[in-house]
């Protein structure tokens, strides 16, 4: 079936009756991280993508405009925190959740100072998660 961009959210997607949101970027060098944020957002029925560098998730944000990322913050070629603004400025209305293992008050700040909607510290559990997408409503 062919896709058609809606005229009001040109993130949204209609297939047939269905409403379909783009899927989600995970940015995570643990590959196991990103497996378990994808079967996590299956329980919502959101749909994710992800990279593994923030090399990858520029290519990836020049072609895609996700209705959120999931920003790790220590990345092997790189601080996610000092892309926030960045992925801010050239998609707006996408959310970023900030995850990280180096979860104190300081980092907190700065994520949110830079842009940040969301931090969450890992590990983080399925509830964590689920109550951050419902809060931002991507269903």
């Amino acid at each position: 079936m062919i896709s058609y961009p809606s005229i009001t959210n040109p993130n949204i997607a209609f297939k047939g009756d269905e409403i379909k949101m783009p899927p989600v970027l995970i940015v995570d060098d643990e590959v196991d991280i990103c497996y378990l944020l994808k079967g996590i957002l299956r329980y919502r029925n959101i749909d994710a993508n992800y990279v593994t560098t923030l090399a990858e998730a520029e290519a990836h944000l020049e072609k895609y405009d996700p209705p959120a990322i999931f920003l790790d913050n220590h990345l092997s070629d790189g601080m996610g925190m000092d892309y926030i603004s960045r992925f801010k400025k050239r998609h707006p209305a996408t959310h970023i959740i900030m995850i990280t293992a180096y979860d104190t008050s300081i980092d907190s700040e700065n994520a949110y100072k830079a842009g940040a909607d969301f931090f969450i510290g890992k590990p983080f559990t399925r509830e964590t998660i689920l109550k951050t997408i419902d809060k931002i409503d991507l269903r």
